[in-house]
């Protein structure tokens, strides 16, 4: 009998302690950035020891860190990993649609923002972000809708109303854009 529970304990054991390794890995990958939230989010990812959903947290939280170095590709790859195993992840389409802006291709980012939002309507990010290449493209009526949205599920963040007066500025509409200025400026915006 003793012989059979020092054999149980042999395989319980290093499984627990990879899988709290795993947590671990998972948990930094979360909380620190740059080299080491990439090697973090690596080693969670090479563990086996996570769910799809966390696997595909991490891949997406990968993506996030390549992205802040530049490394837009690898994002990409990391975004796709992600999307492969929960196809309807509403923040890795946002983070996708981030690269394609980064790349100036607009419409594949539009494309990405529209996914993001079909997903989780209730995600607010994929909506200033479209917004911000509405501005861009010169839809001035679509970009406002789109900060109206970000804004009412972000009211005290400052990047809804500094995007938005800078389309009232464009369209040459001085009260609004004073309005939109000085909310920004309250909220810490520039």
């Amino acid at each position: 009998m003793r012989m059979v529970r020092a054999l149980c304990l042999s395989v319980v054991l290093p499984t627990t302690v990879w899988a709290q390794t795993a947590r671990s890995d998972f948990n930094k990958c979360e909380q620190w950035s740059g080299d080491e939230a990439i090697a973090a989010c690596t080693r969670a990812i090479q563990s086996g020891q996570l769910s799809q959903h966390d696997l595909a947290t991490m891949f997406n939280d990968r993506g996030v860190e390549w992205r802040q170095k530049g490394e837009l590709d690898k994002a990409m790859m990391d975004y796709d990993q992600a999307l492969r195993i929960q196809p309807i992840y509403a923040q890795a389409h946002n983070n996708r649609g981030n690269v394609w802006n980064l790349k100036g291709e607009y419409d594949k980012a539009i494309a990405e923002y529209d996914e993001s939002i079909r997903n989780d309507p209730n995600f607010p990010l994929p909506y200033g972000n479209r917004a911000d290449i509405w501005r861009i493209k010169g839809e001035y009526d679509k970009a406002i809708a789109d900060y109206n949205a970000y804004i009412t599920m972000k009211p005290s963040e400052s990047g809804g109303y500094c995007g938005r007066s800078k389309v009232w500025k464009l369209k040459q509409d001085a009260d609004k854009t004073a309005a939109d200025e000085q909310r920004c400026k309250e909220l810490g915006g520039k």
